[in-house]
């Protein structure tokens, strides 16, 4: 695409050389401005973009996705973000598609190798956060791989929370964007293509979800769905036994209660739409 859009696409990179080129290329194809901020990679991902016309952000540390995306979004001198992971690509003119959509955030279709992974995101009354697969046109919101949304209402959000780290950002920042009275539409028309993680990080998974509990629901819906709560906890932990993993998954429940106070000091609980909440089996977790 030849035109500018009033969008800046915003990747965040982590040792990712073998797939940012790509999806740097995508999104300056579909005609975007480009802020890479890259993690403290070790493996030259900056380096093998410098050819292309992007602004890159090199942090010497890595303080996150979250952060990442803040920073990026600070530096984005459009009316339009696109959140892209760096092993997500647009296909031709995706962006004009969803900005042409009437809603505060956009979200695209997405499929990977093994055909659709997600339609938007929405939580379970386990507290888990999904990937939905047959939603309406109104959704709850979308994947962090992949979503557009008006600068400003990003920004009066306060953006994703830092302290999520990575994983649970968007559906903790999407309860706060749906409780504020904003919209979220599907955009059926725009798609991406994203390269199936081999392995998700299960410490930030399971912490994080108890993160998103503590912080936004309301003390009556915690009871009430408590007996769901703890049924899915114990079967999710289970999973993580039989996959290995399962002493980071304890070691990620006591470091969410050791964090607990400072996150109730953000608390703001709310609720959302009936509608919205999904269920799925807690070893689908997106």
């Amino acid at each position: 695409m030849d035109r500018k859009l009033p969008c800046t696409a915003i990747i965040v990179s982590y040792n990712h050389r073998d797939t940012l080129r790509k999806a740097v290329l995508s999104a300056l194809e579909n005609g975007c401005e480009v802020v890479v901020v890259d993690n403290a990679s070790k493996d030259g991902s900056p380096e093998s973009i410098m050819d292309l016309p992007c602004r890159i952000i090199r942090n010497r540390k890595n303080k996150g996705f979250s952060h990442a995306c803040n920073q990026g979004a600070e530096l984005a001198g459009t009316p339009y973000i696109l959140f892209l992971n760096p092993d997500c690509v647009l296909e031709k003119d995706v962006v004009e598609k969803m900005i042409r959509v009437d809603a505060d955030a956009v979200i695209p279709v997405i499929y990977n190798e093994d055909g659709l992974e997600s339609m938007g995101l929405a939580p379970s009354r386990a507290g888990m956060g999904f990937h939905v697969l047959s939603p309406g046109k109104e959704v709850f919101g979308g994947s962090g791989a992949c979503f557009l949304i008006k600068k400003d209402v990003f920004i009066s959000l306060g953006g994703f929370d830092e302290d999520f780290f990575a994983y649970y950002e968007d559906l903790d920042f999407f309860w706060r964007f749906n409780a504020s009275g904003f919209t979220a539409r599907l955009c059926p028309d725009a798609r991406v293509w994203h390269r199936k993680k081999k392995r998700k990080n299960i410490y930030f998974l399971h912490r994080n979800k108890w993160l998103f509990i503590l912080k936004n629901w309301r003390v009556f819906f915690i009871l009430a769905n408590l007996p769901f709560i703890i049924f899915y906890d114990f079967l999710s932990l289970g999973w993580a036994f039989l996959k290995g993993e399962g002493f980071e998954a304890l070691r990620a429940r006591r470091d969410a209660f050791i964090m607990g106070l400072k996150v109730l000091k953000k608390r703001k609980p709310s609720g959302i739409r009936e509608e919205y909440f999904t269920w799925r089996k807690p070893w689908e977790t997106g």
